[in-house]
C-alpha cells in the first residue's frame, strides 16, 4: 500500500466521495477511505476507457489516467474544468436536462466527441451512469476513444469500394469484349470492301475520295474498338524493354507545342529504369493524362507537373491494391492545378464512356483505356483530387533488370503467293471480302460459309489445300473444334484462326488447339498477306524434304 499519500485537489475530491460513503469511522473490518480510494483508483487507472466522475453542475470531480492520456491534460488541470470544456456537444443550459434523463434511466449510452488540450476532436462512445452516495448525486461516465475503430472502418469502406469498382470494371470489360466482337465483324466488311473498291479506281475518279473517306472512318472506328479492347485487357500488344523517361521526354515535346501559354509545364525526371511495355501504349497513357489535365486548366490556366521516379512498394500498399505485388516500381505522376474532380464521381472516372466533358469533346474512353493499359502491364493507377485545387494521377509500373535486351525485326514487305486456301466464315459478306483479298494477292481460294460443309469438303479433298483460314466463333462447329477435326484428317495442314477479340481464347492455347496463328478482326489486306505468307513459309520449312 502506498504510504506517502498526499492528496492532490482532484484526489481530495474523490476521497471525500469515499468518506461520505463509508462514514466517519469507516466500515468495520473494511478498508479505510484512503485504502478504498487507492483500490478504486487502481481499477480505474487500468481501465482501457477514459473514466469521469461529474457533479450535477457539470464539474469534473475525478478522472482516471486514461482520460488524462486521451485528453492530454493532467489530473489537476482537469479538476479545474467542466464537462462543457471537454465535450462540445454539452452546454450549461442543456446539462440539467441531460442529468435528469440519466437519473431517470439510471444509465445512458450515447455517441459524442471530446476535445483534447491541443484542440483535436476525437469520436467517443459514452456510457453514463447516475450514482448516489451518502445523499449526494454523481455521474460516473466511461468514454471509449473510437479514433482507431473509425480508421479501421474507413479502411474497410475504402477496400470495399475498390473491390466493388474492380468488379464493376471486370463486368464492363466482359461487356466491352462482346460488343467489340460484333462490331469487328461489321468493320471487317467496311474496311475490306473499301480496300477492294479503291484498288480498282484511279485517283482522279470522283468516287475515289468518297471511298477513301469511308476507309479512313473505318480505321478510326477500328482504333476506337482497340481502345475498348485495351480497357477490357483483351487486346494483344508487342512489349519490349524500354526506358519510360524516353517516352516522357517525347510526349513533353509534343505537349509544349500544343499547350496554351496559360499552362506551365514542370518536370522532375529521376528514373532511368526499364519497364517491359508497348511504347505506343506508354505514349497513350501520358498523352491521355496530360490531355485531361489541360482540359481541367483550360479556363483559368495553371501548372502541369510531370514526375518520374523509382520506389519500393511495400506489402501494406499492395494489400490495398491486390492487383500488384510488392517490389521495385517506376512511378509516373501527372498533376494539374485545375478544378479537381468531385468526390461523388471520382470512383467512376475509369469507367468506359463516362465523361464530364461536353458532347463532342471526348468519348469517355481515355481514362478507361489508361486503366486497361496499366493493368495489362502489371501495374496500377491511383488518383487524388481536391475540388478547386487540382488532381494527381500516379501510375505504377514494375521495374525490370537493365541487363534484359531485345531486338525488333525490320518491317516486312507485302508478299503474295499462289497456294490454295480453304476459307471458312459464317458471315457471307466476310467470306466474299476475304476471298477477293486473297485472290488479288495471287492465291487460289475455296470458300464456305458453313463449317460443316467445309469439313466435308476437306475430308474429300484434303491434299489439295495448302492452308485453312477459319473464323473462331461459328454456330454448331466453332473454329477451334473445326481445326481439331481438320488436323485429325491431315495433321500437318497449317490453320489460321480469325477472331473478333483474343479474349475468346482465354481458356485455350494455340498449342493445345494445334493452329499456327491467330488474326484479329477487322482484317486489313496488309495484315492478312503478311500472316498468310509467314504461316505458309514456316510450314514449308517444317515439312520433310
Amino acid at each position: 500500500m502506498r504510504t506517502d499519500f498526499v492528496p492532490s485537489p482532484i484526489a481530495h475530491n474523490f476521497m471525500q466521495l469515499y468518506s461520505a460513503a463509508s462514514g466517519p469511522a469507516g466500515r468495520q473490518n473494511g478498508p479505510s477511505a484512503e485504502e478504498a480510494f487507492w483500490m478504486s483508483q487502481f481499477i480505474m487507472d487500468n481501465c482501457s476507457d477514459a473514466a469521469y466522475w461529474l457533479t450535477p453542475e457539470g464539474k469534473i470531480l475525478y478522472v482516471n489516467e486514461q482520460a488524462c492520456r486521451v485528453l492530454e491534460y493532467s489530473r489537476d488541470e482537469l479538476a479545474q474544468l467542466t464537462i462543457y470544456d471537454v465535450d462540445p456537444n454539452f452546454r450549461e443550459d442543456t446539462w440539467a436536462d441531460h442529468w435528469q434523463v440519466i437519473k431517470n434511466n439510471h444509465c445512458l449510452r450515447l455517441a459524442s466527441v471530446h476535445r483534447t488540450k491541443s484542440g483535436r476532436i476525437i469520436p467517443v462512445d459514452i456510457s453514463s451512469h447516475h450514482v448516489e452516495i451518502g445523499g449526494r448525486q454523481y455521474n460516473c461516465a466511461f468514454a471509449r476513444d473510437l479514433t482507431e475503430q473509425r480508421q479501421i472502418e474507413r479502411q474497410n469502406r475504402d477496400y470495399e469500394s475498390r473491390l466493388n469498382a474492380a468488379q464493376r470494371m471486370e463486368a464492363l470489360g466482359i461487356l466491352a469484349g462482346g460488343i467489340a466482337h460484333d462490331f469487328n465483324n461489321i468493320l471487317s466488311s467496311i474496311l475490306g470492301f473499301s480496300e477492294l473498291a479503291i484498288e480498282g479506281l484511279a485517283q482522279e475518279n470522283p468516287q475515289y475520295d468518297h471511298i477513301r473517306e469511308i476507309y479512313t472512318a473505318g480505321l478510326r472506328a477500328k482504333e476506337l474498338v482497340n481502345q475498348i479492347l485495351t480497357f477490357s485487357r483483351q487486346a494483344e500488344h508487342e512489349k519490349q524493354p524500354i526506358q519510360l523517361k524516353l517516352i516522357v521526354k517525347e510526349v513533353l515535346k509534343l505537349l509544349r507545342a500544343s499547350m496554351p501559354a496559360t499552362i506551365a509545364i514542370r518536370t522532375n525526371i529521376q528514373s532511368n529504369g526499364l519497364v517491359m511495355a508497348d511504347p505506343s501504349q506508354l505514349h497513350q497513357i501520358l498523352m491521355n493524362l496530360a490531355t485531361n489535365a489541360r482540359h481541367a486548366m483550360q479556363t483559368d490556366g495553371g501548372t502541369l507537373n510531370v514526375e518520374l521516379k523509382e520506389l519500393e512498394l511495400d506489402p501494406a500498399f499492395c494489400a490495398a491494391h491486390p492487383e500488384i505485388d510488392p517490389g521495385r516500381y517506376v512511378q509516373l505522376s501527372v498533376a494539374d492545378s485545375g478544378h479537381g474532380i468531385a468526390p461523388e464521381i471520382i470512383e467512376r472516372i475509369f469507367e468506359p464512356f463516362f465523361t464530364t466533358k461536353k458532347k463532342g469533346e471526348g468519348t469517355g474512353l481515355g481514362l478507361s483505356m489508361v486503366h486497361g493499359i496499366v493493368r495489362d502491364h502489371g501495374g496500377t493507377i491511383t488518383v487524388q483530387s481536391v475540388l478547386g485545387q487540382g488532381t494527381t494521377f500516379h501510375v505504377f509500373l514494375p521495374l525490370m533488370q537493365l541487363s534484359r535486351t531485345r531486338t525488333i525485326s525490320e518491317k516486312e514487305i507485302l508478299p503474295t503467293g499462289s497456294e490454295h486456301i480453304l476459307l471458312v466464315d459464317d458471315e457471307p459478306a466476310l467470306v466474299t471480302m476475304a476471298s477477293q483479298m486473297l485472290e488479288r494477292l495471287g492465291y487460289r481460294v475455296t470458300s464456305r460459309a458453313n463449317p460443316s460443309e467445309a469439313l466435308a469438303l476437306f475430308q474429300e479433298n484434303a491434299s489439295q489445300f495448302d492452308l485453312v483460314l477459319t473464323d473462331l466463333t461459328m454456330p454448331h462447329l466453332p473454329g477451334n473444334k473445326l481445326a481439331t477435326e481438320l488436323l485429325k484428317i491431315r495433321p500437318e495442314i497449317p490453320i489460321i484462326l480469325c477472331t473478333g477479340y483474343s479474349g475468346e481464347l482465354s481458356d485455350l492455347t494455340m498449342e493445345e488447339i494445334g493452329v499456327k496463328a491467330l488474326i484479329t478482326k477487322p482484317i486489313l489486306k496488309k495484315d492478312l498477306s503478311l500472316l498468310v505468307r509467314k504461316v505458309l513459309d514456316e510450314g514449308k520449312l517444317d515439312s520433310p524434304p
